[in-house]
């Protein structure tokens, strides 16, 4: 008989053969961890088990003896009874680290309570190396009793639902195991259940206690015993003036000799790239007042040396083409508070009169002599306000990746064997699409892939839409999009990890010593609406190779 890790109470169920008036049940274990039998009920006993905290299977040989007739005869049955290892993580924490939120990210306004329970502390604000940490993040519905000393109320606290904010909830999207082991990349791992509780310890300490189950199917058990105080914690969220963020009333002639640009996303055609173009700020960048500066969204040439292509550049609602710049808006942050976004224009007439304007019109022309360009603008405000002038400087575009290929080659891979398994991300982007990430992994072979996917809108159980998808040119892809791939180094770590849409190939340990990013091409995929799907894609990497294959069978969705 096999019993779960998590113990409880259990119930053997047995039938007595001619049975003898008078005869008597009774059970036994010698394992402390068995025990409470309750032979009471004709054709059962029950009993207790104790949950099992180590890590390996345990097992206990239970006795059921019925005595019966005048010399009180004995029938015995030995029943093997099998308990599963227990938790594959524990953590007794001796770290604690909290902060409180408020209302900024509750759905209805409920305060959020970020939890950091580790077996190191923090090191100028960044995890230690051979550390491991639990994020929990906490809902809750009402004012904290002391609000300059926050505390999450005593209870148990639920795994929630994706995007939920519900009272007396763990964060499904936010809570999350995180080890730092040295010299090898960190660790992440969600949770699918669990629960914390949160009770009253000796004093004024706390007693945090969580028992979860990651997407592996993995279990984890974190304590921590101590003092918990919460840092009333900044949003992160711009805090304009609280009577209301000014507005630009009047028009702008700049006249400067500052400009910077920063790559954001591109393709092999077309980067994104963000350009401060300012006489707020003098050659060496330093502040002078008055003057303005201009945030710009601009899609340009891809120049992987960085250059900014001359040429005229056009505000448009369609941005995403060479030549176009995002058009801008507002962000309402409640009442009249309002941070601009995209493309738009900060003025200062001096340190403490700062106003902002959207740029939802108009043009700039760009020019280059001996590495010196001149930026000649012409915009319109959302309420109508001009901005014009030149600003001349030289400016090279940074953070331009270079190639990652390590193909020298053009190859098609193998999968077959190969399994694929994908995440449904929801409204990732929050522009009204679903985002997937699909894994192609391989079993008898070497190769792999990887791809991050942007359909229409979608629940989960209707599974990958079909269709073919095409690179998408912008770092908010659209619906019949993948994104290019590309590689993220952890600042924190110094860990660097493959994304977007990838080619993985000797693969070790899960490590994909060779990759590929696919930068364009087409890929294809049918839905057969049966849980199989059928794959076919070419994709170019950023080194011109081709990698291209097909693949069909099962896709897990979690």
């Amino acid at each position: 008989m096999t019993v779960p890790a998590e113990g409880g109470q259990a119930v053997i169920k047995y039938k007595i053969v001619n049975p003898v008036e008078g005869g008597m049940m009774s059970a036994a274990s010698k394992e402390d961890w068995v025990g409470e039998f309750d032979c009471n009920t004709d054709g059962q006993v029950s009993f207790t088990v104790a949950l099992n905290e180590t890590l390996e299977d345990r097992n206990s040989i239970l006795t059921l003896t019925c005595t019966y007739g005048e010399d009180e005869e004995n029938v015995n049955v030995q029943v093997n009874l099998i308990q599963g290892a227990g938790y594959k993580y524990t953590l007794k924490a001796t770290s604690f680290l909290g902060a409180y939120y408020k209302d900024t990210y509750g759905n209805n306004d409920e305060d959020t309570y970020d939890t950091w329970l580790s077996d190191e502390p923090w090191v100028d604000e960044k995890p230690a190396d051979g550390g491991t940490y639990y994020l929990l993040t906490l809902y809750l519905d009402g004012d904290p009793v002391d609000p300059e000393h926050p505390l999450p109320v005593l209870g148990t606290y639920t795994l929630g639902e994706e995007g939920r904010t519900d009272d007396m909830t763990m964060s499904i999207d936010e809570s999350h195991y995180v080890t730092y082991p040295v010299g090898s990349e960190k660790k992440t791992l969600y949770f699918t259940d669990g629960t914390l509780t949160v009770s009253q310890g000796e004093g004024s300490t706390l007693v945090f206690d969580a028992v979860l189950t990651d997407t592996n199917g993995d279990r984890h058990h974190v304590t921590y015993s101590g003092n918990a105080e919460y840092i009333v914690a900044d949003s992160g969220d711009p805090e304009p003036p609280v009577d209301g963020t000014p507005i630009l009333d009047h028009d702008v002639t700049m006249d400067g000799e500052y400009i910077a640009a920063r790559y954001i996303y591109g393709t092999d055609d077309v980067m994104e790239v963000t350009m401060t173009v300012s006489d707020l700020h003098d050659a060496q960048g330093a502040v002078q007042y008055p003057g303005s500066w201009l945030t710009l969204d601009v899609y340009m040439p891809m120049s992987k040396e960085g250059r900014i292509e001359p040429g005229d550049y056009n505000v448009t609602e369609n941005s995403g083409a060479a030549g176009t710049i995002t058009v801008g808006y507002y962000q309402d942050y409640g009442g009249n508070i309002k941070v601009a976004q995209k493309s738009y224009i900060t003025n200062y007439e001096s340190e403490q009169t700062g106003c902002i304007g959207a740029i939802t019109e108009g043009s700039m022309t760009v020019s280059e002599n001996a590495g010196v360009y001149t930026v000649d603008v012409d915009f319109v405000t959302l309420e109508g306000r001009h901005i014009t002038g030149a600003v001349s400087a030289p400016v090279t575009v940074t953070d331009v990746p270079q190639a990652i290929s390590t193909l020298t080659s053009d190859v098609t891979l193998d999968l077959a064997g190969a399994t694929a398994f994908a995440y449904y991300e929801g409204d990732y982007y929050y522009n009204g699409t679903t985002d997937w990430l699909i894994y192609v992994d391989p079993t008898t072979g070497e190769d792999g892939f990887q791809m991050e996917l942007i359909t229409e809108s979608v629940p989960a159980t209707d599974g990958i839409p079909s269709g073919t998808y095409k690179v998408s040119a912008s770092m908010t892809p659209e619906a019949g999009t993948y994104v290019a791939g590309s590689i993220w180094k952890d600042e924190w770590s110094g860990s660097t990890f493959l994304e977007g849409t990838m080619y993985r190939y000797n693969i070790v340990d899960g490590v994909a010593y060779g990759f590929a990013p696919a930068t364009s091409g087409d890929f294809n995929i049918t839905n057969n609406g049966d849980g199989t799907y059928e794959m076919s894609f070419a994709f170019t990497d950023d080194k011109g190779y081709i990698w291209s294959g097909a693949w069909s069978g099962p896709i897990t969705i979690e």
